[in-house]
């Protein structure tokens, strides 16, 4: 059922993503979640400013004139 309802709206790619790089860590080392969660934490944080941008941008939505 969801997937109906995403294919019936369609479904938009993510403007903003957030890839850290987590090549040296093995599925099942969960001892090492700490260190994991920082790689990710450091990622989020190179993003920011891409997110500013695009937070600083116009929605077009907010200026459309309606018919």
């Amino acid at each position: 059922m969801q997937n109906h309802i995403l294919n019936a709206i369609g479904v938009q790619g993510a403007e903003v993503t957030i890839e850290p790089d987590v090549t040296g860590f093995d599925l099942a080392e969960f001892m090492r979640a700490q260190e994991l969660a920082a790689v990710g934490e450091q990622a989020a944080l190179a993003r920011i400013p891409h997110i500013k941008q695009l937070l600083a941008r116009p929605d077009p939505e907010l200026f459309r004139l309606n018919p």
